[in-house]
């Protein structure tokens, strides 16, 4: 791959994780969690929007490298991307980890951390999502 196309992309992962940030500032259908009549109800509703955002989050990265596999392009820039994308995956464990258990910190010990914690995974995830399926847009 040329350079300006190199620059290119890495151009375009970076407005996608933009995105992604402000994406995840926004509102998420967490709020109904928070009105379950309930606090059984509610950690349970938590954590289906902990598992369903993980899944889908994982079919996205999969999709998303199974496309870069069909690129356009030399095999070896193919690899090289394909290699950037599976360590940016890991590392968007590691920042999720340590980000929503700052913010589940913010409970202070109290019985809403585990909740905010795992609303805090939801919203990530389909933050992460949205950045992912951008980039995926831009291979073709």
């Amino acid at each position: 791959m040329p350079l300006p196309a190199r620059s290119a992309l890495v151009l375009l992962l970076s407005f996608a994780c933009i995105a992604a940030v402000v994406q995840a500032c926004a509102a998420v259908p967490a709020e109904e969690c928070g009105r379950k009549p309930s606090h059984v109800e509610e950690r349970a509703c938590y954590l289906e929007l902990a598992r369903s955002s993980g899944a889908e989050l994982d079919r996205v990265q999969r999709e998303l490298a199974g496309q870069v596999e069909r690129w356009d392009q030399e095999a070896d820039d193919r690899q090289r991307t394909k290699s950037l994308l599976l360590a940016s995956f890991e590392r968007f464990k590691a920042f999720r980890a340590a980000q929503c258990e700052a913010e589940a910190s913010l409970a202070a010990g109290g019985n809403g951390a585990g909740d905010m914690r795992l609303s805090c995974v939801a919203r990530l995830n389909r933050s992460r999502i949205t950045g992912l399926r951008a980039v995926g847009l831009s291979l073709g």
